[in-house]
């Protein structure tokens, strides 16, 4: 039946059986060349700056906070009020955000004792 056909399939021979053939054995370079194969990677990491380059970064910024400076000493408008400007927006919505959260929390349990919907006129 099928044994009989899988057989014929079957060309090659098993470890073990009389005609296999011996598994090579592996020389060095082989075993050395498996083993780099499944080692794990370091992985890159941020390359460290230089002193020159850690030198030539503050004395930018240095630079540009001297210039702003004095900008803001002749008075001239530029990018430090729209910083300025989105300060005062952020310190706005924080504040909006803390009237919020003080403002009375309706609950469900305020339904049944006075329940208004504006709290201040108590309508």
């Amino acid at each position: 039946g099928l044994d009989d056909i899988l057989g014929l399939l079957d060309f090659r021979k098993k470890p073990g059986e009389v005609g296999a053939e011996p598994k090579p054995k592996m020389d060095e370079y082989e075993k050395i060349h498996r083993e780099l194969n499944f080692e794990t990677r370091a992985k890159p990491q941020d390359r460290l700056k230089t002193d020159e380059e850690i030198a030539k970064d503050a004395m930018e910024e240095l630079e540009e906070l001297e210039r702003k400076r004095q900008a803001r000493m002749r008075g001239e408008e530029g990018d430090d009020e729209e910083e300025d400007d989105a300060r005062g927006r952020n310190k706005r919505v924080k504040k909006e955000k803390k009237e919020k959260e003080k403002a009375v929390r309706l609950t469900d349990d305020d339904l049944a004792e006075g329940f208004s919907l504006d709290p201040k006129t108590g309508i």
